[in-house]
């Protein structure tokens, strides 16, 4: 990058803030973020937003001094579709951004009556092409799981930061197309600066436009199939809204009752994917009988944040979800607990305490066991005691039945395999632990999953031996000094005994010196 390009990034850097959430492309930017620079970024963004959040992230971007970072950024801005920021910043020209302003000034005065009188799920298809893919995905969870008004909320969160020319007159089209009278504030045509707000609240008093926001809209109901037939077959999914292909390929063995290790890249999805397969399986016992699912999370924060993401998609449906650490089990029953939830969230440490006390008999108790993070079932890790428990159990000839074993991971790993073969068995290891039939992972959807995933690319170049090795000649000239030193001393003080510890240190020095030499360094003292 040039010192130019550097001056002009930064002197646009208010475009770039106000447009560019960062953590959709940060996956992208892999190759030039350190992990705890991506851990700063995306805490920015929950604790005080995506502008703030932008602002760290150009910080850091600016401060990069590797070769090819500017094209990498502008890449991953393409691949995570800011294609009017990309556009911009390729020709250094803001002025179809600067055009939005306008609209974005108007629909925050329009906000309140946005958020009261728009049903995203209702326009959000159209709205697409204007949006960030995570960003619609996101905009429909909080529709399932908030509701209509958050929905909303979300949506115009994103829409102020979209850098599509064509958004305005998209989100009218929208708008009049399901006959939403909010279409008449939604002014798109030229001369929209010289609109007074009186004008506009003239509007909003004597529409007649109801309000259809419920809280639990049947529309979302998690019973209907929001998939076409074609792609879910016999899954019999039930999901608020539309999974991506890939993820169905890599639920589809659970579905079907299989002990499963689904292993995809981090960011694809997988927490996602392990609630489809949380709601299929406890949605396919008949009346009068109960699934019962135990979610492990290792480390607290996982934990917490697991239990969050489990409590809001399904305790609006009516299922009871719970969760039990380190820091909160000495408090509770914890046999109780388990036997009153339909979802519990453990540290597994908790359960394999409470088998040993005998709190809870066994693990017939639970029907689905998902293990986060389960390249960890090995040795003494709490996840293998739980197994040993397991297999304990199916080997020992026990009449109970076991639950539906479930892991998650990004990479099952190889361990301290030097081979193939060695890595083959730490993996059918793994397999065995977890009494796992199969390894799910992408094979049929994995240009969907590189659109969502950044995989960086790996170049092996050839370096050749060099022709003048200067460490190696400053080593070789230590040891011949080495050698004159003992010859030297050596003469005089040979017929003491610390003279001959002397000489010996000497010649140890030199030993190892000649170790990090060469096998053609000058020849050893005789």
């Amino acid at each position: 990058m040039t010192t130019e390009q550097r001056r002009s990034l930064q002197a646009f850097q208010d475009y770039i803030r106000k447009t560019l959430d960062p953590t959709y492309i940060l996956s992208y930017m892999a190759p030039w973020f350190r992990e705890e620079e991506v851990q700063y970024i995306q805490a920015e963004k929950n604790n005080k937003g995506p502008m703030e959040a932008a602002t760290l992230f150009l910080k850091f971007l600016l401060e990069l001094q590797e070769e090819g970072w500017f094209r990498g950024f502008l890449d991953a801005l393409d691949h995570a579709g800011y294609s009017g920021l990309y556009e911009a910043i390729e020709s250094w020209d803001f002025k179809k951004i600067e055009k939005l302003e306008e609209y974005r000034l108007l629909l925050k005065r329009l906000q309140p009556e946005f958020k009261t009188r728009i049903i995203p799920t209702d326009i959000i298809s159209d709205l697409s092409e204007c949006l960030i893919n995570q960003e619609c995905e996101e905009i429909l969870q909080i529709c399932s799981t908030k509701g209509m008004m958050a929905g909303a909320e979300k949506l115009v969160e994103c829409l102020l930061r979209s850098d599509k020319e064509n958004w305005p007159k998209t989100l009218k089209l929208a708008l009049e197309k399901e006959r939403n009278k909010f279409s008449e504030l939604w002014i798109v045509e030229k001369g929209i600066k010289d609109v007074e707000t009186e004008d506009l609240e003239d509007k909003m008093e004597t529409s007649d436009i109801q309000i259809f926001y419920q809280e639990d809209p049947e529309c979302q109901n998690l019973s209907e199939n929001s998939c076409p037939p074609s792609e879910v077959s016999d899954t019999n999914l039930y999901s608020p809204f539309k999974p991506r292909n890939y993820q169905l390929e890599l639920a589809l063995p659970a579905m079907k009752g299989k002990n499963t290790i689904i292993c995809a890249p981090t960011g694809c999805g997988k927490t996602f994917v392990s609630l489809l397969i949380c709601e299929h399986h406890l949605k396919k016992f008949p009346q009068g009988q109960k699934g019962k699912v135990v979610f492990f999370a290792n480390q607290i924060p996982v934990y917490e944040q697991q239990k969050s993401v489990f409590s809001k998609y399904f305790e609006r449906h009516g299922y009871r979800v719970t969760g039990i650490s380190g820091a909160t089990a000495e408090n509770v029953p914890v046999e109780q607990i388990v036997e009153n939830n339909d979802i519990i969230i453990l540290t597994p440490q908790i359960l394999v305490n409470n088998l040993k006390k005998g709190t809870i008999p066994s693990l017939s108790i639970f029907t689905l066991m998902i293990f986060d993070e389960c390249h960890n079932t090995s040795k003494q890790h709490p996840y293998n005691m739980i197994m040993f428990n397991y297999l304990d159990q199916k080997l020992g000839g026990s009449s109970g039945p076991l639950p539906q074993v479930i892991g998650l991971t990004a990479s099952v790993g190889v361990g301290d395999a030097k081979n193939t073969d060695e890595a083959l068995d730490y993996i059918c290891k793994l397999c065995a632990s977890l009494d796992a039939s199969v390894i799910a992972t992408v094979k049929h959807n994995l240009e969907e999953l590189e659109q969502v995933v950044y995989k960086p690319q790996k170049f092996f170049r050839k370096v050749e031996s060099r022709i003048s090795d200067k460490f190696k000649y400053i080593i070789a000239q230590l040891m011949r000094d080495t050698e004159s030193l003992a010859k030297r001393i050596c003469k005089d003080l040979e017929s003491h005994s610390v003279a001959r510890l002397e000489y010996s240190d000497v010649i140890s020095v030199h030993c190892n010196l000649r170790l990090l030499g060469s096998s053609d360094s000058p020849a050893s003292v005789s």
